[in-house]
């Protein structure tokens, strides 16, 4: 139904009164009456609509400032760093997933690996992050983004930034509020909520509600920076390994999808992602955190079947530019790289990794 639209003025007389009311706001939703009659008065639940209608050249849908009553109003709270966090990715009855970009250019502020599912990114630079629901719901829905060390003997310990980076007068916190600097993780949404306090042993973690993509879009895409380094000392990170958790909750806080992602802050990160990668596929890598589940059993979604086509194909492509040829192999790299850790201790593992051989020579010999 659309909202009608008054330019009026009325004298301050406190609530707007039921006669009133009718002839104003006919047709809209009674159930909207129903809620203010079981609330503590109207103007406990929003604005009068009297003081909105005043400016005689304000026009405006009586709609627009009406809230929801405090029952069903976003209900958000930090939460206690000794309860550890559940890493275990689930889609859950929204189909919740997200995605980074893997940016395998050379001079980029960061970069993803697939192979990995890390992101290594240099400090204060902006990354994006996209977040998708497939089923999205009549409710608001909102993504909780929360660092927290992957080893199991730091997972109970809030991660902080280091005392340098968290002083005032470091450049990262020019106007920045007292009780965001404490915050790894910053978000430019300028609705973003940073809940927590390291000094009260809480979790430091970013709410944002999730807004629709935009017309023709399946995603919606969301910038974030980090602005302390993986190698900062106590209390800050200090070398040890940081995941990053979005979960989706709705309005009272409820768990409704989780995701989960590896990250690393430091000054080459393409160069750091070489070294990660090589070092994982020579077994040498550092041993990785445990997944650690949910205290109550939870739905997950469906695996898709892997492997099942091993066929090997051979295409021929006429490409322009050096630049561009490379590229294409950089993006057919990390796909195969993803698809031999997934299909790890297969036969089919072994036919990834010789592809993978085979397109690191063709870039050899290319550069």
């Amino acid at each position: 139904m659309e909202s009608q639209e008054f330019t009026s003025s009325f004298p301050s007389s406190g609530f707007l009164s039921p006669d009133l009311r009718d002839v104003l706001l006919d047709g809209v939703d009674p159930q909207i009456f129903q809620i203010l009659d079981q609330s503590q008065g109207y103007e406990s639940v929003y604005p009068k609509v009297e003081d909105a209608l005043q400016n005689e050249e304000n026009t405006m849908p009586l709609t627009e400032n009406f809230h929801f009553p405090s029952d069903v109003s976003p209900q958000f709270h930090p939460l206690k760093a000794s309860k550890l966090l559940s890493n275990e990715e689930y889609e859950g009855p929204y189909d919740f997933d997200v995605f980074i970009v893997p940016n395998p250019k050379s001079k980029n502020p960061w970069v993803y690996s697939p192979f990995l599912n890390k992101v290594f990114m240099d400090m204060n630079q902006a990354f994006p992050v996209e977040f998708r629901v497939r089923k999205r719901p009549e409710t608001p829905l909102y993504v909780r983004i929360t660092p927290q060390y992957a080893q199991q003997q730091s997972a109970n310990e809030p991660v902080c930034r280091c005392i340098n980076h968290e002083h005032y007068a470091d450049p990262t916190n020019k106007e920045i509020p007292e009780h965001v600097r404490q915050h790894v993780i910053r978000s430019q949404n300028p609705h973003a909520q940073y809940l927590g306090n390291s000094n009260e042993n809480e979790r430091l973690s970013i709410i944002l509600p999730l807004d629709k993509p935009q017309v023709g879009n399946e995603t919606t895409t969301e910038l974030f920076l980090f602005v302390c380094k993986s190698t900062c000392s106590s209390p800050g990170m200090n070398r040890r390994a940081v995941e990053v958790i979005f979960t989706l909750e709705d309005h009272q806080s409820q768990i409704v999808g989780r995701k989960c992602i590896k990250v690393r802050i430091c000054s080459c990160p393409k160069r750091d992602k070489e070294k990660e990668e090589k070092e994982q596929m020579n077994g040498t890598g550092p041993p990785k955190g445990k997944k650690r589940k949910v205290e109550h059993p939870i739905q997950s979604g469906k695996v898709l079947p892997m492997g099942e086509d091993t066929n090997m194909y051979t295409i021929k492509l006429n490409l322009t530019g050096k630049q561009n040829v490379l590229k294409v192999l950089d993006r057919a790299e990390e796909l195969y790289l993803a698809n031999a850790y997934k299909l790890r201790g297969s036969p089919e593992e072994d036919l990834m990794r010789r592809n993978v051989a085979e397109i690191q020579a063709e870039k050899r010999r290319l550069m």
